[in-house]
């Protein structure tokens, strides 16, 4: 048996940097300067860049002639903001502007990310449309003019050399967009209202924000499943995905505070298995999810056991046909640490949890 398996004890948990009410009001996207250890936010509502210290403090990194910044991306040593109409580039080395260009006919520009081409994406959720800003040659030009509705958020999906594409609407569909022939095509249909941001953590699993239900979804790779992974924000917007401290940030525009989520995602190879194999444990509400992609039928097996070795609880007995399967299994046990003893037909291995 070959394929990836995911054992996910999840259990969500939050803080907030305590800022200045009077400073930050509208968090609208978050982009984290590693150099610096710092988060950089634009905020319409003042409107002004942010910068928020490692400690919570926040100051003022930029606020002459904004208009109703939005999305932020780092690419280098240079922050891009939209905003309305223009690009703006910030040298975060020097905290100076270094780029401030008029996108023609851009009306509402919002999301932005960059490929690995060296070219920015951006979504207009006024014109209905996708701008493309090639950064070398600093030209910006609309790139998709029609057949969008209420485009918002984006990603960069390196692997299929496509982008990831989310909108402001009800019902809102997860369409991909080729970056070669801009064919765009639906991966998965959603009863989620008015999905924001994206982000995608080290396993490559898809966080996607909802104004709709004020939640954060969480998506496999393949957008096979989708679980609810965190709710009660406020109008949560560009979310990022911090790799160096395995958080999530959530700007909540309506409350002007900033969510951090807690989103352990650290891979375990297990050579015992195959090397195709990982584990990742992340946590949520008691509840076990099993991930498992099979190249063949198998009898599977979950049960719990104490670290005494004694079975608590014998959750899933069953033969399983090839392909991918995810099992979810609500606990109710004693809070302490367990075992999952995970068997696959002859192959069986463990991971240690807590509840």
């Amino acid at each position: 048996m070959s394929g990836k398996i995911f054992i996910l004890a999840l259990l969500s948990t939050s803080f907030f940097f305590h800022v200045n009410s009077q400073t930050l009001t509208s968090p609208e996207s978050i982009s984290y300067d590693k150099a610096k250890n710092r988060y950089l936010v634009s905020d319409p509502g003042i409107p002004a860049i942010l910068a928020i210290s490692s400690t919570g403090i926040v100051s003022t990194f930029y606020d002459q002639g904004l208009f109703f910044p939005r999305g932020t991306t780092i690419v280098g040593n240079i922050l891009f903001v939209t905003d309305v109409g223009k690009l703006l580039g910030f040298d975060i080395t020097t905290d100076t502007k270094v780029i401030d260009t008029i996108i023609p006919t851009a009306a509402g520009l919002n999301d932005i990310v960059e490929d690995d081409k060296g070219n920015l994406y951006m979504s207009d959720d006024v014109n209905n449309q996708l701008f493309k800003f090639e950064i070398k040659d600093t030209v910006g030009y609309a790139w998709i003019k029609s057949g969008l509705n209420a485009p918002n958020g984006l990603w960069f999906d390196k692997a299929n050399d496509r982008l990831i594409l989310v909108s402001f609407m009800d019902d809102s569909p997860i369409q991909a967009i080729n970056l070669t022939n801009k064919t765009v095509s639906t991966l998965l249909s959603t009863t989620n209202d008015y999905l924001d941001g994206i982000a995608v953590d080290k396993n490559g699993n898809y966080y996607i924000s909802s104004w709709g239900s004020n939640s954060i979804y969480r998506y496999n790779p393949q957008f096979q499943y989708e679980k609810q992974f965190s709710k009660n924000h406020d109008g949560p917007a560009d979310i990022l995905f911090i790799a160096e401290k395995d958080i999530l940030a959530v700007p909540n525009m309506n409350t002007g505070k900033i969510e951090y989520l807690s989103v352990p995602t650290a891979s375990i190879p297990d050579n015992s298995l195959e090397n195709d194999i990982k584990i990742a444990t992340l946590h949520d509400n008691n509840e076990i999810i099993i991930n498992l992609s099979l190249n063949k039928s198998a009898q599977v097996s979950v049960e719990i056991y104490d670290l005494n070795a004694r079975q608590v609880n014998k959750l899933f007995n069953q033969q399983l046909e090839t392909g991918f399967h995810e099992l979810n299994f609500p606990i109710n046990i004693l809070s302490g640490m367990y075992f999952v003893r995970l068997s696959i037909d002859n192959q069986v291995f463990t991971k240690k949890i807590s509840f």
